[in-house]
């Protein structure tokens, strides 16, 4: 099976895609960093750094607007959890970090996970003729009650019928130093098994606030602790968030020492 998210005669779809990849990659290189600033508050000591992201990424994906796109949150334990619905392929869209996932998969598999997680309800529902791609003795069945509440439930806070779920998939990235460097969309198996994915990586623009612009002159290069780049403004002001508290870190070292 084929994840055809992206065709290229398909202008709607390619908008959508740059569009969720974009609210992911505002969320996590700008809007966080822009409360930190306005509020003060130390980032390397915040307890919400996290739920910040997610909150953003939310948001972000709530104001795509597209015709054919449907948007909501469902309550799960303590977290709202976004989803989206495309009327014109019938798919239901969820998002998650790739490392929070292939947890959610070890443990599904491992049995471990006493309660039924979304992704795993909706692959089993929305999914249920993707064929698992390693045979087992002992398949996992979670309760075909509790995987159709799950989806039921998130089904009427996007406001459809289930009947018109075609399928599911899920947006998996990860970060690096604070950026957003890897977003892929992923078909997944009832066993959390990845059958086919597309990746959508080459979709992240720099931000314009946060562009380095070359410096050529090789001097500068060996000089400068950039590495001969010119930073602007607004990477300038995170550089000086990220010094700090290395310096915050080498003052508690000389401490230590004393």
């Amino acid at each position: 099976m084929s994840v055809n998210i992206i065709d290229s005669q398909d202008n709607s779809e390619n908008k959508l895609v740059k569009e969720i990849v974009s609210a992911i990659n505002r969320a996590i290189s700008e809007d966080v960093f822009d409360d930190y600033q306005r509020s003060g508050l130390d980032r390397q000591h915040s307890n919400s750094y996290n739920q910040l992201i997610w909150d953003h990424i939310n948001d972000n994906l709530s104001h795509i607007a597209d015709d054919h796109i449907i948007g909501g949150y469902t309550k799960r334990g303590f977290w709202n959890v976004y989803s989206m619905f495309d009327t014109q392929t019938g798919y239901i869209y969820s998002f998650m970090r790739e490392k929070r996932f292939f947890q959610i998969a070890n443990e599904h598999r491992k049995k471990h996970k006493k309660n039924t997680h979304y992704i795993t309800a909706l692959a089993f529902e929305c999914n249920p003729d993707l064929e698992p791609i390693q045979m087992s003795f002992f398949p996992i069945k979670p309760a075909k009650a509790e995987t159709k509440a799950i989806v039921d439930s998130i089904c009427n806070d996007l406001s459809i019928p289930f009947d018109i779920v075609k399928g599911h998939r899920v947006i998996l990235f990860e970060t690096k130093h604070g950026a957003l460097s890897s977003v892929r969309c992923c078909t997944v198996d009832r066993t959390l098994e990845i059958h086919d994915s597309i990746d959508l990586t080459s979709y992240i623009n720099i931000n314009e606030s946060i562009i380095i612009e070359e410096i050529d002159d090789p001097a500068t290069r060996i000089n400068n602790p950039t590495l001969g780049l010119k930073l602007r403004d607004k990477a300038k002001k995170k550089k000086e968030l990220n010094d700090n508290i290395v310096l915050v870190d080498k003052d508690k070292e000389v401490q230590k020492t004393k």
